[in-house]
């Protein structure tokens, strides 16, 4: 009994070792996708990524492929992939997205394309964006009202508080003409 299970388990490992020892790695890969800015990325500077897909095979170009831009990016402690856009390549293979970065950094971005008639392929690359401590956005304290302004609040405060000291007034007023 033991025999023929040690025979099983033999057989099986070598049948396994000759099925996977022959198989090589499976490359899908047939597009070569060439990505570059058309100036370099600075905060708050508009740019364009522009993509060029064209066959490995041939070199011909690959026109009407949907290409999506994702980047990576933090919010709320939480990292992950935002999709930056979409766009189709035109006839010569060209896909453009504008963009204009907000946050000076190296941010890894991908770049998802399908071929009309093929399978989702991906292309990864870092994205060096200058700028130094610049700040693009500029956040305002309080709540702003149009027509409000520091003067009339401080007028209506001041108004809230006279009547609250008159009041205060008259009532010790009222409480020594009863003596």
């Amino acid at each position: 009994m033991i025999k023929v299970v040690l025979k099983t388990i033999l057989i099986s490992v070598l049948l396994g070792v000759v099925i996977f020892g022959r198989g090589g790695t499976a490359s899908a890969s047939h597009i070569k996708a060439t990505v570059t800015t058309s100036v370099p990325a600075i905060v708050g500077q508009p740019l364009s990524l522009e993509a060029k897909l064209h066959s490995v095979a041939n070199n011909s170009v690959i026109a009407n492929a949907t290409v999506t831009f994702y980047i990576e990016t933090t919010f709320g402690g939480v990292t992950g992939m935002a999709k930056m856009g979409s766009v189709v390549t035109d006839k010569n293979g060209m896909a453009t997205l504008n963009y204009t970065p907000h946050v000076a950094g190296n941010f890894h971005y991908r770049m998802v394309y399908v071929a009309p008639d093929g399978e989702p392929e991906e292309y990864d690359a870092v994205l060096a964006v200058a700028g130094g401590n610049q700040q693009l956005y500029r956040s305002q304290a309080g709540i702003q009202i149009p027509g409000l302004n520091a003067w009339l609040i401080i007028t209506i405060v001041a108004s809230v508080w006279a009547i609250l000291l008159s009041v205060a007034l008259r009532v010790i007023l009222i409480a020594h003409a009863g003596r």
